[in-house]
């Protein structure tokens, strides 16, 4: 997707609400604010060109921002509950929850869950129930997994706890720099087929140890790829996944789209746990996140 400076200006971002008005000479007024620290191109949701977000503020109130809520416009996310059954509420930023009339719920039922979780929506209230909705802000993927865009990842994979023969195998993994625009971010683990150098000591290649289980979850090259699952539907967990060459898929909780615009996202301790089962290597235990650095082949005497 390609990334555009900030700026709210255009029809596309008119028709959907974030056109900053004109304010006269001499008039003091508060424009609506960015709502991300990278803004994309539209896309068309409910035949609205609508704003994206490709990258999160970092530092202050929220990760995403948006306009205050008023008595008669509101900000937040509609939840659809289950699939093939159209949503009958909104919750906004202040984390009120409206009723959606039915038209509406089949308007966003129409949308589909993955694009309506990711959506910020813009409401009208009238008697206190929503009237009419517009779809103000899609947060892509890459707004969430571009904050490890060039990063390196180091720790260990580990297999069950109550295994009889506990594995732990020192995991490097390093993340494409640069910003996608893929809808997700590519990695590889580094010493997967060879050493590499850390800290001064040289750290053996995974297939060189329990080659079978490490080739039964990591395929043959140790390629990775990561992307953000919001939750599709109310009360399901929001989740950062890495999925792997065998389609083994690790997660770790990440927010929701609500939430990003209620506060600020700090990632913290990345711990990755296997989904689906509970054999064989399940964890990937990320003790250090740093800047990226050159890899060091090594030989192990």
């Amino acid at each position: 997707m390609k990334r555009t400076p900030l700026s709210l200006a255009g029809a596309g971002l008119a028709a959907a609400g974030l056109l900053l008005a004109v304010i006269p000479a001499g008039t003091a007024a508060a424009a609506d604010p960015v709502p991300c620290a990278q803004m994309g191109n539209n896309v068309t949701i409910l035949n609205t060109p609508t704003p994206t977000c490709t990258l999160l503020y970092t530092s202050g109130d929220a990760s995403i921002l948006l306009p205050d809520n008023t008595p008669r416009i509101i900000y937040g996310v509609v939840n659809m509950t289950r699939p093939g059954v159209a949503p009958t509420t909104l919750t906004d930023q202040d984390g009120q929850t409206y009723a959606l009339n039915p038209t509406e719920g089949k308007r966003w039922l129409s949308v589909g869950p993955t694009k309506a979780a990711q959506t910020i929506v813009k409401a009208e209230i009238v008697n206190k129930k929503i009237g009419k909705t517009f779809p103000y802000l899609y947060i892509t993927d890459d707004a969430i997994t571009d904050r490890f865009a060039g990063k390196t990842f180091i720790g260990k994979t580990n297999n069950a706890k109550d295994s009889k023969n506990k594995i732990s195998i020192w995991t490097r993994i390093d993340w494409a720099s640069g910003l996608s625009d893929n809808g997700g971010l590519r990695g590889v683990i580094s010493n997967y087929k060879q050493n590499v150098v850390e800290a001064g000591q040289c750290k053996p290649a995974m297939v060189k140890q329990h080659i079978d289980l490490v080739k039964q979850r990591f395929g043959q090259k140790g390629k990775l790829e990561m992307t953000w699952n919001p939750g599709l539907y109310k009360g399901e967990d929001s989740i950062l996944g890495v999925r792997t060459e065998t389609n083994a898929l690790f997660t770790h909780p990440a927010p929701t789209a609500l939430l990003l615009t209620q506060k600020m996202w700090k990632p913290g301790k990345i711990n990755l746990t296997l989904s689906g089962s509970d054999a064989g290597l399940m964890k990937i235990v990320v003790n250090d996140i740093r800047g990226g650095s050159p890899v060091q082949k090594c030989s192990l005497s």
